[in-house]
């Protein structure tokens, strides 16, 4: 009995402290299910221990998913799909935020230069100082999207010497 209130609490924690770096009440508990959990275990399961619908989880569960902080396998011979998370909290924790990294930073290194150089040829056209300000502002976004880049790599080297 006394094990069925350590999880209870621990599940509550991690759910706590999910919500409070964004995620909603569903996926929150999900995380904190997932964690303690030490196997896969299909979506009906999941549904069941946190006490949400299948379609509430489901939802949910793609998002984890897609942010790095759960994962999803087939079992052979089985239609059904399982879930995982991570149990080395560093390693979810850079998990989830390289997904992020991935998405966000190449994209804006590869788009914004073009982008920044349209403003560049519209404000020396224009000469409005509006336009100068938005330019100054892009560059600005630029440059602290470089400093990210480097700050996350750094980052990330950190986490693998834990």
């Amino acid at each position: 009995m006394a094990n069925i209130k350590a999880e209870e609490d621990f599940i509550s924690l991690m759910s706590d402290m999910a919500r409070r770096n964004g995620l909603g009440e569903v996926a929150s508990k999900i995380v904190g299910t997932l964690y303690l959990e030490p196997q896969e275990i299909c979506l009906e399961e999941i549904a069941r221990r946190t006490g949400y619908s299948m379609a509430a989880v489901s939802t949910d569960m793609k998002q984890l998913v897609d942010m790095g902080l759960a994962s999803r396998v087939r079992k052979p011979g089985s239609r059904k799909l399982y879930f995982f998370t991570e149990k080395d909290f560093t390693k979810m924790i850079k998990q989830a935020l390289k997904k992020r990294y991935m998405i966000n930073i190449p994209e804006a290194k590869e788009k914004l230069p073009l982008i920044i150089e349209q403003f560049r040829q519209n404000a020396a056209k224009s000469k409005d100082a509006a336009a100068r300000k938005k330019l100054e502002a892009l560059e600005q976004y630029y440059r602290n999207v470089l400093k990210f880049e480097i700050i996350f790599d750094r980052m990330f080297r950190e986490i693998d010497e834990l």
